[in-house]
Parts: structure tokens; sequence; C-alpha cells
């Protein structure tokens, strides 16, 4: 094909494009191909079409292979961010904007590279991409709305109210308007009816899948779990089958202590998350029977504190299969043989991108459901057994002392924005506690966001110690109670047996029931829960009280 009438034919197909003869376009586009099928050019354009139109996994090999041809086309690159965006490969969504970014002037580049940086995690990163969105598009509504999500995933909070009021008044009748001014209201201002008044107005302004997802979340907080039922089967209805959607429901139905149904719901989630390669990769799930000649593959599929706190069905797995290979997290690994040694069937392995060679399977968190244990909570007394050298190695490091040894652990990970900040505290606020005299405080914590805690001198600091967990474990044993937030400390505490004082938050997590006092999960535990949405004063009074006791004995 001459030249000329190459670019006659690429002409009319972009008009078509423009037109939205999407199919007349992609036409010709192909028809050019068969001409010549490594033109880097028609591949992006037919690329950019497939995008267009939704066909995401065709875009996705037109446009990677326009990229092989000539990388350095800002536009197929582009393109390919969008690609992956939409496909959810987050880290390959960053891989091509970070390439382009200095030279695009593409909002939709900004926003989606700061959505993919915070479902990264990489919040300092998407705070710094945010501020050079907000100077290039200063009244961008998507740009603002992301601005407030990074400074309140970042702790900065009065910016976050600053651009939530910025973003309100420009665009009133703009529902994220709402559903950001409703977040600021709820995890700021800890206002949950104000919160849920603005996700009702979003409902207004057209957002209804997100309105009532964040109401069935505030209404879930706020213990109305019949509502929080009822607004997160609207998402359903809406959205059909969505692994998040039937968290919240699960959650709903614990908090209504409906063990057996919460954890059904539980169940269909996991079965859900097409996201995790893993779990999606998982054939012939096991039924809860025994089958004494086969192999099971447990796949640990939640974080630490739920792998800690759900390794305690591993036992009654032993005698109904020939052999049960647990894959898990590396720094639980030794932790978990040495604790389950006595279960010859066991097998422990790391998580690995391939799978062993198994008969049935099943997800971790499934296991109360698939026992049909879910009014049970065995071994509560303790399940988890530490290596006696290590806890000797660290008491004659940094235990030989007749003060009282209390550990201390402040800040907690979580996968949500709303989580995160409801179980992490600042040092500061152990301040009546780390004041008192006749103790030695140490650090459990890994890697603190701030570095407050350094300007208390009767804090030693563990974390340098602490490679893996059976290295917590380790100080744990020689400490005579640990003071904690929710968060892998408490259950990994609690799992060893050891005197645990846990500061839980106003709004708790599903596992903790409505329970203030103690919990079914550990015995040795005892819960100081929050009565202030906001201060920890009377926690943080009580603990105080019941550590005089400890002194005087």
């Amino acid at each position: 094909m001459e030249k000329s009438e190459l670019i006659a034919k690429v002409k009319e197909a972009i008009n078509l494009t423009k037109q939205k003869d999407f199919n007349s376009a992609g036409k010709i586009y192909v028809e050019l191909l068969k001409h010549d099928k490594n033109n880097p050019t028609i591949l992006s354009l037919l690329g950019l079409l497939y995008l267009n139109i939704g066909k995401i996994n065709g875009a996705k090999k037109l446009l990677t292979k326009a990229n092989k041809l000539n990388p350095n086309n800002p536009t197929t690159i582009e393109a390919l961010g969008f690609v992956m965006y939409n496909l959810g490969e987050f880290k390959k969504t960053c891989s091509y904007f970070e390439t382009i970014i200095e030279q695009s002037k593409n909002y939709e580049v900004y926003e989606k590279f700061i959505n993919s940086l915070i479902e990264l995690k990489i919040y300092s990163k998407a705070y710094k991409i945010s501020e050079k969105a907000i100077k290039m598009f200063p009244l961008n509504k998507e740009i603002l709305s992301s601005m407030v999500y990074v400074c309140i995933y970042t702790g900065r909070l009065q910016e976050a109210v600053k651009y939530s009021q910025q973003l309100m008044s420009t665009y009133p009748k703009y529902s994220k308007s709402w559903l950001r001014q409703g977040l600021v209201q709820e995890v700021i201002f800890h206002d949950d009816k104000s919160a849920k008044d603005c996700y009702k107005m979003a409902l207004k302004y057209g957002e209804k899948t997100s309105a009532y997802y964040n109401l069935a979340i505030s209404c879930n907080k706020t213990k109305d779990y019949k509502k929080a039922e009822y607004y997160i089967k609207k998402v359903i209805k809406i959205e059909g089958l969505n692994s998040n959607n039937y968290f919240i429901l699960a959650t709903a139905c614990f908090g209504q202590k409906k063990l057996k149904l919460g954890y059904k719901y539980y169940s269909i989630k996991d079965s859900l998350r097409s996201k995790d390669p893993t779990i999606s990769k998982l054939k012939n799930i096991w039924d809860g029977k025994s089958y004494k000649d086969e192999t099971l593959f447990v796949y640990c599929d939640q974080g630490i504190g739920d792998s800690l706190m759900f390794s305690r069905y591993f036992p009654f797995l032993n005698n109904k299969f020939k052999k049960v290979i647990i894959s898990g997290y590396p720094y639980l690994k030794e932790l978990f043989k040495r604790s389950f040694k006595d279960y010859k069937n066991l097998k422990f392995r790391v998580h690995t991108k391939t799978l062993p060679k198994y008969d049935k399977a099943v997800v971790m968190s499934n296991l109360p459901y698939t026992l049909k244990k879910e009014l049970d909570f065995p071994f509560a007394d303790g399940y988890l057994v530490s290596d006696k050298k290590i806890v000797q190695n660290f008491k004659e490091k940094y235990f030989n002392t007749d003060k009282l040894k209390v550990g201390i652990c402040w800040e907690a990970g979580a996968a949500g924005i709303r989580e995160q900040l409801n179980r992490t505290l600042h040092i500061s606020v152990l301040d009546e506690i780390l004041k008192m005299d006749g103790i030695q405080f140490y650090s459990l914590q890994y890697k603190p966001i701030l570095d407050d805690y350094k300007n208390y001198k009767n804090i030693i600091d563990l974390s340098p110690e602490l490679k893996d967990f059976d290295d917590t474990a380790g100080a744990i044993q020689n400490l005579d109670v640990v003071v904690t937030v929710d968060t892998s400390v408490a259950h990994l505490a609690g799992a060893l047996g050891t005197k645990t004082f846990m500061l839980l938050p106003y709004c708790p997590d599903w596992r903790w029931f409505d329970d203030d006092k103690t919990t079914d999960w550990y015995k040795s535990m005892r819960i100081f829960k929050q009565v202030d949405s906001i201060f920890w004063d009377k926690e943080i009074h009580d603990i105080k009280t019941e550590l005089e006791k400890m002194l005087l004995k």
C-alpha cells in the first residue's frame, strides 16, 4: 500500500472515531494491519480504539506490541497505563505513567497514577504527585477529590479539610464532593451523623454505588447493623457479585452475632476475590469432609493478624487428610512449624507463585465455616509456642531488670483508610502510662511511621531485633504485659497466652463483636474499649490503674 493511501485511510479512521463510529474505524485499522502487521502506529491507534470501547484485553495485546516496536511513543505508553489501571494491575500502571508524568498534561494520567499509588500504599509518593497535579489543575474536580483522599492517607488532615471545602464550594452538585466531605466528617471529625447525611446527598446527585457502600460502612461503625445490611444489599443489587460487598455484609452479620450467616458470606467473599491470583487458581474447593488418602492445600489469604488468629484451626485438619500443605507468610513459618509440630500431617511452606500438587483446597479464613466451627473459639488459652533460645537471648540482652516489663504497640496497618486511622494512636496518647515509675517499656512497633517514640527515654526499642514473628514471640514471652492497639501484636500475644491489654476503638473490627472487656478468642486478653469516639482518656487511665495494681504485687 502506498504511503499516501495509508495516511488517507488512517485519517478516515480517525474521523470515524471522532464520530463514534468505532465499528467502521476498527475495520479500517484491521484491514491496514493485514498489509503491515507490525506497524506500531496502526497497532497503537487500534489499541486506543479498543480501550475507548472497553475491549481491554484486546487493547492490552495491541498496545504492548506497539510499545515493543516503538518504545518511546508517549501516546502508546499513556494508553497502556490506562489499560493496566482498568485491569487492576497497579504496579504496571505506575511503571508506565512514571515514564511520561513529567511531560503529561492529561489530568486523568495524574488521577489514575495517584489512585494506583494509594492502592499500592505508596502514600508519600502519591502526595508528591498530587502536589504537582493540584498546581497544574487547581480547579479540576477529580484532582481535588484525589487530593482529599491522599491527604487523609498521609495524615495531612488540615489539608484534607481545606481541599474538601474547596471541592464542595466549587462543585456543590458533584456527587464526589459529598462523598469526600462525608469521609472527612467520618474519619477526621468522627461525626458519623453528618457523614451519613453527606453520603445521602451523594445519592441525590447520582452516585448510588459508592454512596450506599459508604452508608453501609458508616452504619456498621455505629452498630446499626440492620441498616448496614440493607445498604450493602443495595450495592450488591447494583454491582452484582463483589468480594468487598460480601465482606461488609459478613461484618454486619458478625456485629449481630449471626456467626453462621456471617461466615457463609465471608466464604462467598473469598470465592469472588479474582484480584488475588492464587485464589483465582484454586480448584476442588474442600467441602469439610475427610479424605484420608488425599492432600489438602490451605492458602493463608489474609493479613498477619488473621493468620495468627485463624491458625488455631490447623490442628483440626491433621486427621482429615494424608497431607496438609499450609502456605503462608515467610515470617510466620518457623513459629507455625514449632507450634504445630505434634500434628505430623501438617506441612508449612512460604507463598510462591507456583502452587504445590494437591487434591482439595481451602483458604484459611474459611476454615471455621468449612469445619462447621463457626461458634467455636478453640485453644483460647494459647496455642502458639515461642523458641526457648530466642526467649533466653532476649532475656539476657534486654530483660534483666526488676522493673515491671511492659511491651507497647501503638500503630496498626490495615487495608483501608478507616481501619488504619481507627486503630492507630499517636504515641503521646500513652503519655500518662509512659510517665509511670517502676516500669521498663519495650517497643514492639515495627517500622513506626513517626519517630516521636524516641523522645521517651524509658522505652527500649526492640524493632531492630524483630526480623520475624519468632523474634517478636521471643520478646513477648519476657514481658509481664503487652499494651497494644488492635494489630498483629495483639493476636500474637493472645495466642501465646501472654497477659494483654488491648485498646479497642469505638468502632471496632468485626471479630471483636460488641465485646468491651473480654474476648472469646484469647483468655489472656483484656479489652479496654473506647467509650468516646475521639478521646482515649478513660481507657488510658483504666490501664494505668491496672498497671499500678501489678506494681503493688
